[in-house]
């Protein structure tokens, strides 16, 4: 129940990130939403795969690889939005894009450490 509710924040923080990637021109926005939709495309590519490989008795420890590769991109992705927001040189004073991708990052985490159950 928990984790679902958590999922929906993660989508709505998402599209507020759209949001102001496409209506504002924000460059920092644009790089997030870019970083997070490539992170998607390659977490559906390997769930794909292992979706193929699965029924396959003989090939189950690549099951196991491919998810350990996802979580890396996964872990990836939200230490390059880190960077992003808190090392980069990309400068941006709007404070509700910052905690709407801060409040991305701590959710996401979340979610993958299985912390919600």
């Amino acid at each position: 129940m928990i984790e679902s509710l958590v999922l929906i924040l993660i989508a709505a923080a998402i599209l507020v990130i759209l949001f102001f990637a496409y209506t504002t021109k924000n460059k920092l926005a644009s790089y997030v939403a870019y970083i997070i939709l490539a992170a998607i495309a390659l977490s559906m590519a390997l769930n794909g795969l292992v979706g193929l490989i699965s029924g396959v008795d003989f090939l189950s420890f690549l099951v196991d690889i491919l998810n350990m590769i996802n979580s890396i991109i996964i872990f990836v992705e939200l230490g390059l939005i880190i960077y992003l927001v808190f090392i980069s040189k990309l400068k941006n004073k709007n404070t509700i894009l910052k905690v709407t991708i801060i409040v991305y990052v701590v959710l996401s985490l979340l979610v993958e450490f299985n912390v919600l159950g």
